[in-house]
This record gives structure tokens, sequence and C-alpha cells, in this order.
């Protein structure tokens, strides 16, 4: 579904959380897209991020491309959920503004109705 609103892959997984976890949920048509913050140990700070979150507890992890328990991966790199984003919002915010994300809330006003 992603390539028919006109985003493309790319096969390079480090740095593109955000267009690979909008890939994956849209592909999958299941769980919730999370933009927020997690503790890079690599780069020795808070770094922004995406992910998926699953209804059964886990988190699919976009750039291992791995599923992961959610309450040891919130602990474990200290992540912080700054928006969520259902299928349905998820699709219309990348029609809405042709990226990946994050979105502003002023585009978030603009393309969700809730």
């Amino acid at each position: 579904m992603s390539e028919m609103i006109g985003l493309p892959r790319r096969p390079k997984r480090s740095g593109h959380c955000y267009e690979l976890a909008l890939h994956h949920i849209l592909g999958m048509q299941e769980g919730t897209l999370i933009h927020g913050e997690v503790y890079s140990y690599l780069l020795g700070r808070v770094i922004d991020h995406a992910w998926v979150e699953t209804e059964t507890g886990f988190i699919y992890e976009p750039e291992s491309c791995r599923y992961f328990r959610k309450d040891q991966l919130y602990k474990e790199f200290k992540m912080k959920e700054l928006q969520r984003y259902s299928v349905r919002e998820a699709a219309n915010m990348a029609l809405g503004t042709e990226t990946y994300g994050p979105w502003t809330e002023e585009q978030r006003k603009q393309f969700i109705r809730r």
C-alpha cells in the first residue's frame, strides 16, 4: 500500500525509522504508529524515532526489523511516546504531507479528523 501512495522504498534501514515504520503499518494494516524519542547508546543522546506497537504488547523496531516486548524496550531505551497514529491516520498523514514524518501539530490538524 505504501507504494500506492507514492512513497518509494529505500533499502537502507539505519536512519530511516519513520519511512520503515510507516511502510510496516500500512503493509500489515494493524498496530499503532508511534513517533517519539529514544536514548541512543551509540550516539550518547536522545534522538527522534518511530516504531509500531502491536495489540499484543510487542514493538516492531523498524531499523532492526525485529519485534521486542514493549515493557523491555521502553525501559532499556528510555522510550518516550510523543504522537500515535492508527493505520488510517498514518495513511492520511502520509498522503496529505507527502512525507514519512515526523508530522507537526499543524499538519495533524489539517489531515486528521478526530
